[in-house]
């Protein structure tokens, strides 16, 4: 992440003028933060984009002329620039052009806040400030809607499946890696695989709908007492750390672990305890530490671990903090990781 040794300068794009007032009002009182302009359709906020260089662009998904989407790939592809997706509502047709938007480059999304509720407000603008302050950092690539590369159909016949369960943590970043790495697995995948993505509360729906249309698996998010299967991935909601007894899956409302909620370490650990050797720990894109202590606890077990590379990573803080701390078995490009995961569940028959 690039350091700024000035203030942070924001673009802000809405069609609403109150939600554009809402927001620089919220700004307002953070002396390392400037909103240098606002734009009121997807074709204006590229034009200021190119103009006035932010640091970080809020997008609103549905405008006029240009919706955010389209906004989204118009920038990532001539000035690439961290982009915050602010929505409107949680429906499930924006919140697909939300994710959409994320795997065509935005960084991260919220839902705008309830006006009237004093709570939602004030609970949004820490938030929102945090972001900006993180995602303004990130630095940002052309996007060209890359295409995931397709691994191979794992044969009938010749192959046998090892008894495997598939864990993934992500934070920043994470959604595009996880809909990657889940899209370029055959869809005849054969072990249960658990996600933990660190998500705004709310959206967790949207993105297991959203996930479940663009692969090939089933995806879904995890219930109290739901049991893992081969090919199923499940997600875990917002505000539960997700742990399993054996193939049984646990919601739990326990306080945060390093501030997250739901944890890695968390899911990661208790497959750990219940798989051992047959545990296969993923740790991709994300700030901070989450993941590390549960990779641990992989390989204390005889597990296996896989931490995205550096230069494929929007945030390298989950993955080099495990690299770092010495967990990790394999550092690879996030293209690669699926045809690794195909070879350590599968074996060729003797």
């Amino acid at each position: 992440m690039v350091k700024l040794d000035r203030a942070i300068r924001v673009l802000i794009v809405d069609d609403s003028i109150v939600a554009r007032e809402i927001l620089k009002e919220m700004i307002s009182g953070c002396s390392d933060i400037n909103v240098v302009g606002e734009a009121s359709n997807g074709a204006d906020a590229v034009e200021k984009t190119k103009l006035l260089c932010p640091d970080i662009v809020t997008m609103d998904v549905k405008m006029p002329v240009m919706d955010g989407l389209e906004a989204v790939k118009a920038i990532m592809a001539a000035n690439p620039t961290p982009i915050l997706i602010v929505t409107a509502s949680l429906s499930v047709e924006e919140t697909d052009v939300s994710f959409q938007a994320i795997a065509d480059g935005a960084l991260d999304v919220m839902v705008k806040p309830h006006i009237e509720s004093e709570a939602s407000r004030t609970a949004f603008r820490k938030e929102f400030i945090e972001k900006i302050r993180i995602l303004s950092r990130v630095k940002v690539i052309s996007h060209f809607g890359r295409k995931p590369r397709r691994t191979r159909s794992i044969p009938k016949t010749g192959v046998k499946a090892r008894e495997k369960v598939v864990a993934i943590g992500a934070s920043t970043g994470g959604p595009e890696a996880i809909m990657r790495i889940l899209k370029a697995l055959p869809d005849n995948f054969p072990s249960p695989i658990a996600v933990v993505q660190h998500i705004t509360a709310g959206f967790d729906k949207g993105f297991a709908s959203w996930m479940d249309n663009q692969v090939g698996l089933a995806v879904k998010l995890a219930e109290e007492g739901e049991h893992l299967k081969p090919g199923v991935v499940l997600i875990a909601p917002s505000n539960y750390h997700l742990a399993f007894n054996g193939i049984q899956a646990g919601l739990d409302d326990s306080p945060p672990v390093n501030s997250c909620k739901p944890s890695v370490d968390v899911l990661f650990e208790s497959l750990a305890r219940g798989f051992k050797e047959n545990t296969v720990g993923v740790i991709l894109s994300g700030i901070g530490n989450d993941g590390t202590r549960g990779a641990k606890a992989i390989k204390h077990y005889g597990g296996l671990t896989i931490a995205q590379d550096r230069e494929s990573s929007v945030v390298y803080g989950m993955p080099g903090s495990a690299v770092e701390e010495g967990v990790v078995d394999f550092v690879l490009p996030l293209e690669a990781i699926p045809e690794m995961l195909v070879s350590v569940v599968t074996e060729k028959k003797k």
